[in-house]
């Protein structure tokens, strides 16, 4: 018979740690408006959110910014059906 306990819950429960897995999974779900197809669907707080989820990886508030701006000015012109559909 195994112990009541046999996984470390590190201070947390194990359903804490999976809703955190799943906000998680939410937050980084919010970059596939980074895809030249949905691009145009993005907007001010999911942009925020996006940002706020990469930001150790990215140069600076300033410069995501401005790759959103050059996105969003790159793929508005171009045909559904030639724009990528991955990153």
């Amino acid at each position: 018979m195994l112990k009541k306990s046999t996984l470390p819950t590190f201070g947390r429960s194990r359903v804490g740690r999976t809703q955190g897995t799943a906000a998680e999974t939410a937050r980084q779900l919010n970059g596939q408006y980074l895809i030249p197809t949905k691009i145009h669907l993005l907007n001010p707080d999911t942009t925020d959110k996006i940002f706020n989820t990469y930001e150790p990886d990215l140069m600076g508030r300033t410069v995501f910014d401005s790759e959103i701006v050059r996105g969003k000015a790159e793929w508005v012109h171009v045909d559904p059906e030639d724009k990528p559909t991955t990153l």
